[in-house]
């Protein structure tokens, strides 16, 4: 029915202008008017879900899959709102029907790629995003794999990701610092092309800051950079610009605690991470990250891996 399909576009329509509440109240209308539309129910389990309301989004999603189980997006979508739920292992087995469903699909294994690294199963993540870039080849995407091979060890294939990522957007300061580090960690004696990749990202870094000289985020990875390039009084520096951000946030903070770390003031990048966890940092990255292993030395640290957060 097309009236059903007006709705569903206008709103959607709300919902992508923020107004969730207006979007909800159209759908649940909708479902009463057309109790066996698939799409409807889809939409309002998507609506709901931008709420937080997982409960209701699974009733819904479940409802649009009983009435049209071929179509590969509403198993999908029930896939997120199962993980969002932190039911993972139920989150991965809906994402895989969808893929069978739809094989073709780039977003499909992008979700399964982004479940598996809330596992720790970074292998089986960089597989699922490489499936997605074959699908459709983006920065972001290679980016992804990147660090998924990065934190399972795998450094070559890391550097491999990042180089492609970097052949596609030369100018984000970012993938010329995960490829810096990847080769780093190669510990290949015969090469030396990390530090133009780190020089690159600082100057790229730089030209944002130029642009935007409060954007901190910017500016405590440029510090972090610094400090892998030994340019200690310039990382300092950056530091101390720091120090007056309020509320930092966990990306900020973990950028602050590598500078630390770089620097080799490790009781103050242990404090600094210990920041980023209770910002949301997942402890998992931390266990896992090749780079902190000289961290695993100091009993804070193990007390900050080990403390039970009831908010993980």
């Amino acid at each position: 029915a097309p009236r059903a399909e007006v709705q569903v576009a206008l709103a959607g329509l709300y919902l992508g202008t923020g107004q969730a509440d207006r979007s909800r109240a159209l759908l649940e209308q909708a479902v009463e008017t057309w109790p066996n539309d698939a799409e409807v129910h889809a939409a309002l389990g998507d609506s709901v879900s931008a709420m937080g309301d997982f409960e209701t989004a699974r009733f819904h999603l479940l409802r649009a899959i009983e009435l049209d189980p071929a179509y590969w997006r509403y198993h999908w979508q029930l896939g997120r709102v199962l993980a969002e739920q932190g039911q993972l292992d139920e989150a991965v087995a809906r994402i895989g029907r969808a893929i069978r469903l739809q094989p073709n699909s780039q977003v499909a294994y992008s979700t399964l790629g982004g479940i598996y690294f809330l596992q720790g199963e970074y292998l089986k993540a960089a597989d699922a995003f490489r499936e997605s870039i074959t699908r459709y080849p983006n920065p972001r995407a290679y980016s992804n794999a990147g660090t998924l091979y990065f934190y399972a060890g795998e450094f070559a294939q890391a550097e491999e990701m990042y180089r492609q990522a970097v052949a596609l957007t030369p100018a984000d300061f970012r993938f010329h610092a995960f490829l810096a580090e990847a080769i780093e960690l190669q510990h290949d004696p015969s090469r030396n092309d990390a530090r133009a990749h780190l020089e690159e990202a600082i100057r790229l870094g730089y030209d944002q800051l130029t642009i935007n000289p409060e954007d901190y985020l910017t500016r405590s990875a440029v510090a972090n950079y610094l400090a892998q390039a030994g340019r200690r009084s310039e990382a300092l520096n950056e530091l101390r610009r720091l120090a007056g951000v309020a509320q930092p946030g966990m990306v900020i903070n973990r950028n602050i605690a590598m500078t630390y770390l770089y620097l080799e003031e490790y009781e103050q990048a242990v404090r600094m991470f210990a920041e980023a966890v209770s910002a949301g940092l997942p402890k998992v990255q931390l266990e896992r990250d090749p780079r902190l292993a000289v961290l695993h030395g100091y009993p804070e640290f193990h007390a900050l891996l080990s403390a039970d957060t009831s908010t993980e």
